[in-house]
């Protein structure tokens, strides 16, 4: 069976109260390499583009094409 893993929340609003639609329109996305063969896609929450201050979207795995499993937020919900 195949699963996408994406992670989106449609409440979910950054410090400054934008939402991840209104962060990725704003500031964008990037990528970054979590560990040799893995990167994670983000959207940024403000405009100093920091993946500190980022929301992940996604794991990948470079060598199978996959996206990896992830949990993510927990504080307030699992997205698995």
């Amino acid at each position: 069976m195949f699963r996408k893993y994406h992670y989106w929340d449609s409440n979910y609003h950054n410090k400054e109260g934008q939402t991840l639609e209104e962060c990725d329109k704003l500031y964008g996305r990037g990528r970054q390499t979590v560990k040799p063969g893995f990167v994670m896609d983000v959207v940024f929450l403000s405009k100093e583009k920091t993946f500190g201050y980022s929301w992940c979207l996604k794991v990948h795995n470079l060598k199978t094409g996959q996206n990896v499993p992830v949990r993510l937020y927990e504080k307030d919900k699992v997205y698995e």
